[in-house]
């Protein structure tokens, strides 16, 4: 298998990125102009894993107003042939040992129940760490209107200290 490497997101990548949304249900798919300004905008705290130049893998994350520690992930995907070899991990935490970003000292996201393999990632990320792992409601099916989407439920980890970090994935 040839390398894997880890970089933020470039404009080029909104294309290969909403490509693999679509390979990757149950991701919610948004259309490509919202990759591409993911990409432009919030590149710092964004990732892709590119083998043979090609998207393999990412996470889009952001900052969340007044919450300067938290690292949002909103969404991640790997490519399913490379799955199970520790790609999302370390994206994640590619993402959180960037000089600029070292102040994290949690991860949040939001995940329906049904996303099991979401929450044994999260689950296992928070494990490495030795840190705390908790879920609380967020937004329920009535939130969502008319649509089928699933209740999200919110999920927070931590809290770390960047050391911590890379004693577990160096």
């Amino acid at each position: 298998m040839s390398q894997i490497t880890f970089s933020k997101p470039t404009v080029s990548d909104g294309k290969e990125i909403f490509r693999l949304v679509r390979e990757n249900p149950p991701l919610d798919e948004n259309s490509e102009y919202f990759y591409l300004l993911l990409c432009h905008h919030f590149s710092e705290t964004c990732v892709v894993a590119k083998q043979n130049s090609q998207v393999v893998g990412f996470i889009t994350g952001y900052v969340p107003p007044n919450e300067e520690k938290t690292l949002f992930v909103w969404q991640a995907a790997v490519s399913p042939k490379l799955r199970g070899k520790g790609i999302a991990a370390k994206m994640l935490y590619s993402i959180l040992q960037r000089e600029n970003l070292r102040n994290f000292e949690f991860v949040e996201a939001t995940l329906a129940p049904s996303n099991k393999s979401s929450y044994s990632f999260l689950i296992s990320f928070a494990n490495d760490l030795g840190t705390n792992f908790t879920k609380s409601p967020l937004f329920t099916k009535d939130k969502f209107g008319e649509s089928k989407h699933e209740e999200e439920e919110l999920i927070r980890i931590g809290p770390f200290k960047t050391q911590k970090l890379v004693e577990v994935f160096a």
